[in-house]
């Protein structure tokens, strides 16, 4: 019996709000970000719909592996959830990690990540547009190897039709032959019919 109130409470503890990983924010690098959650009662059955920051105290906060320190601003109630609102003073750092810890117990301890994006030395680098624009103007990409199976990836979509209107294509009277850019290697054939009313071009392969 003791093995199974032992095991029961291995699942309670496992299971806890308390061991979840730390919710995890995208947010402007050197801009402001509020940022939306939730606190647990400290029984973790239920929300804690009536905490208070009471100092800044509560609010600790790690930027880019330094040293602890107590976060500028303390969290505002929302009514059933809560908010906290971080400025360029914590969002000009890589990744942040803000605690909320309440010495009275009154809540359980919550845990919030951040990571930053749209600056050369934000944790995503430089901004996702322009990794984009670069990713369809500037990167290349290499040729098709085979006909794309039946669920390809959209630059597998888009090189196919690229190759198709480009390189060598062949047609006999049974078969239509797609060619490499080397215009010798077949990249793959499909066979073709007519029956006099209906031309028919099967599927590639």
């Amino acid at each position: 019996m003791k093995r199974i109130f032992a095991f029961a409470g291995l699942i309670l503890a496992l299971t806890s709000p308390a061991l979840a990983e730390c919710e995890k924010f995208t947010v402007p690098y050197a801009g402001t970000a509020i940022m939306q959650f939730c606190l647990w009662e400290p029984d973790g059955t239920g929300f804690k719909v009536d905490a208070s920051c009471e100092s800044s105290t509560d609010n600790l906060i790690i930027k880019d592996q330094a040293a602890q320190t107590t976060s500028e601003n303390c969290f505002v109630d929302e009514g059933s959830c809560y908010s906290i609102t971080i400025d360029a003073t914590d969002t000009t750092v890589k990744t942040g990690t803000i605690m909320l810890v309440d010495d009275d117990n009154l809540w359980l301890d919550k845990c919030i990540t951040y990571l930053t994006y749209g600056h050369a030395s934000s944790y995503f680098g430089a901004s996702v547009k322009a990794d984009v624009v670069a990713a369809l103007t500037t990167d290349t990409y290499g040729e098709l190897s085979a006909v794309p199976g039946s669920t390809p990836t959209i630059l597998e979509m888009l090189q196919w039709v690229y190759q198709l209107m480009k390189f060598k294509l062949t047609q006999t009277s049974t078969t239509a032959t797609a060619f490499k850019d080397n215009g010798s290697t077949p990249l793959g054939t499909s066979t073709t019919s007519d029956d006099g009313s209906t031309f028919t071009r099967g599927e590639y392969n």
